[in-house]
């Protein structure tokens, strides 16, 4: 596939929910549609390619840089997915800035034109946890995205880190990126209205929904992403889907986060219908 200008997608959502395992995926489904694909990893644990190096050793762009050894040799790492990743890292736990490390890659990514040059089709941005500084928003503050996904699960501290993600969306849509949708991780049988609720609270819309599946956690161990460890999981054509709903986005409409007041209400109301369920009620 070539492509006059590359995709760029970005990945945001709370720690710990899901979004490299996600990102990976897609990067493989993209891989698998004919993509040339550069997986850019926002993160100073440079762990966010790990899935997709079968845990060899990463290096980063901030060791690089700190070494004075900065080289695209060096830096971008190759797997047999045919992806191409990179690591911004950052300093040792306790010290520094991490969101330093971000805006250092993205402005060598920048000035080197290594993406144009290098012809990238799509380019996936997997971001650290929240957006609380402008170094976890640079993809977007610097304008090198074009569409944002949050994930979440159903659960209120993910969706309150889903409305914050939302709002920094907002703030940059003068850039030119937009919010592509939700996607729910690790879904259960259950009763996902809370899910539909906020979707709508914040005028964006579910495009993705992911199974609880044990190959993840399997695929996870095995270092390698979980379309290719598992090709017939439910989480991989859970993921398949997601893409092409993904890839026939026409519009998107601009997000309506919810203000700290508007959202301690949305609590409330959710937390009605809670107690209304388990008491055996329909809520009202």
């Amino acid at each position: 596939m070539s492509s006059e200008k590359a995709l760029r997608w970005v990945f945001f959502g709370k720690g710990g929910i899901g979004k490299s395992t996600i990102s990976s995926a897609v990067c493989c489904e993209l891989a698998a549609r004919g993509h040339k694909v550069l997986r850019v990893g926002c993160d100073p644990k440079k762990d966010s390619s790990s899935g997709l190096m079968g845990h060899r050793p990463v290096v980063t762009y901030s060791e690089l840089y700190c070494a004075g050894k900065v080289s695209e040799d060096r830096l971008i790492m190759s797997n047999e997915y045919g992806i191409d990743c990179v690591e911004a890292g950052g300093p040792e736990p306790g010290t520094g800035c991490a969101g330093r490390g971000v805006s250092l890659l993205l402005d060598y990514l920048n000035e080197s034109g290594l993406v144009r040059r290098r012809g990238y089709d799509s380019v996936v941005y997997d971001v650290l946890g929240d957006v609380v500084c402008g170094g976890f928003a640079a993809p977007m503050r610097m304008g090198f995205a074009d569409r944002a996904f949050i994930v979440l699960g159903v659960d209120l501290m993910s969706m309150l880190a889903a409305n914050n993600i939302a709002k920094a969306v907002a703030r940059y849509s003068a850039n030119g990126v937009t919010l592509g949708g939700l996607i729910v991780n690790r879904v259960r049988k259950a009763d996902h209205a809370p899910l539909a609720l906020f979707s709508s609270a914040i005028n964006s819309r579910v495009i993705g929904a992911l199974p609880d599946d044990p190959a993840v956690v399997s695929a996870d161990f095995a270092g390698e992403p979980v379309p290719a460890f598992s090709p017939g999981a439910p989480f991989t054509a859970a993921v398949r889907a997601a893409v092409g709903r993904m890839l026939a986005l026409k519009s998107c409409p601009r997000p309506r986060p919810m203000s700290d007041a508007v959202f301690a209400k949305f609590k409330l109301e959710l937390a009605a219908r809670a107690r209304a369920a388990g008491r055996g009620r329909a809520p009202k």
